[in-house]
Order: C-alpha cells, then structure tokens, then sequence
C-alpha cells in the first residue's frame, strides 16, 4: 500500500513489515502486480514505478511529461502481454511496456483519471472527466467513446460482466451500464483495478 510519507510498503500476513520503498512524492493509487511478482505504483512525482519482489526499483518512466506540476491517482492495470496501462491528469492514457519504454500516448479531452479496464478481448476501456467512455485498442487506436446528456465525467474503474457490460460511475451521481463487444475482464494477472472483479488485491486470485 501506498502512503502519504512517499512510501510503498510491503506487509506480510502477520502485519509485520517486509519491505519499503522510497518514491519522490506522495502515493495515492493502488499497485499492481505482475506475473513475476513486480510491483507497478504510480506517485504524485509523476513517475511510474517498477519494483521487484525484494524491494528493489526495476524501472521508473516520467507520466504527465507535458505538464509536470499534474500528477495522477489512477491504478496501473497490466494487459495479457505485459503492457502496462495508467491515465494521467495531462489529459492522456499511457502504455509502457514492461521493460519501463511507452509505447503509445492517447489523448483525452480532459484528465484521465479513471482506472482502466481491459477485456476479454484486449480492449482498453477507461473514463475521462471530459464526460466521455473510450475503447482503445491495444495499439492506442480509437475503436469508440460514448457519453450521455448532463455526464459530467467518468472518475471511477470500471468492471465488466460476464454478460458483456461495462459498468462504470460518473461524476453525476450515476453508475451507467454499456454495452461492450466483450465478455468478461481479460485473463490477464492484474486487468482492472484491485486485479480481481472483487477488487480484493489479491495476486493470483481469479
């Protein structure tokens, strides 16, 4: 878990700690986990993280590098093939593959600071607070974005049912149901926040 100090700690079953690891600001988003176990974070300093399993820093890659005094609290989600996905308040979702390079930048009208979602069949979905849902591809393709009349932005991660609904809260007080052309998250380790459709965090859980 992250914490207000500029560290991720790393707690053991029986509550005592395993190890911490030291970022440049405050850490308000939830990590992912890898399949080998590598911890994905994002801090306020704007920086991606890529932590082994003992603690000790892989990687880091700037996010936000237009406008660097924004920052994200998006979680980083983890597709089928490595690739890492997190949105950030420079108005762009990000992809970066798991050796720390990004691959594809998609802009936004606005911050996005929605959790994204993959599905079943590598679709990227995430909200943004210009009022809109997007479908990328994992090429950082536009396949569609939806909105409604009086959205006013989509702030939380979305999940998917296994009967092929994107169900996702917006900014208006409304939680909106969307058809998608998949079924279910995909199989990857980590594809949408909290790794699990029950948000447990709990690596390896399905």
């Amino acid at each position: 878990m992250g914490s207000n100090d500029n560290y991720l700690y790393v707690i053991r079953a029986d509550g005592t700690l395993k190890w911490r690891f030291q970022t440049g600001k405050e850490i308000w988003s939830s990590p992912a986990i890898g399949q080998d176990g590598t911890v994905y974070v994002v801090s306020r300093d704007n920086y991606l993280y890529a932590i082994s399993t003992n603690g000790t820093l892989k990687w880091k890659v700037s996010i936000n590098v237009y406008s660097l005094e924004n920052y994200t609290y998006a979680s980083p989600v983890i597709g089928p093939d490595g690739t890492i996905y997190v949105g950030d308040f420079d108005n762009y979702m990000n992809a970066i593959s798991s050796d720390g390079k990004i691959k594809w930048r998609y802009k936004t009208g606005n911050w996005a600071c929605s959790t994204a979602v993959i599905g079943n069949d590598g679709t990227i979905y995430f909200g943004s607070s210009d009022g809109y849902v997007y479908a990328i591809d994992n090429n950082g393709k536009l396949l569609w974005r939806t909105t409604s009349e009086g959205s006013d932005g989509f702030g939380s991660s979305g999940v998917i049912s296994a009967e092929g609904v994107l169900y996702i809260g917006n900014w208006d007080g409304n939680l909106y149901g969307i058809s998608v052309g998949t079924e279910e998250i995909a199989k990857s380790g980590w594809p949408k926040f909290r790794g699990t459709v029950r948000n447990t965090g709990r690596f390896g859980e399905k």
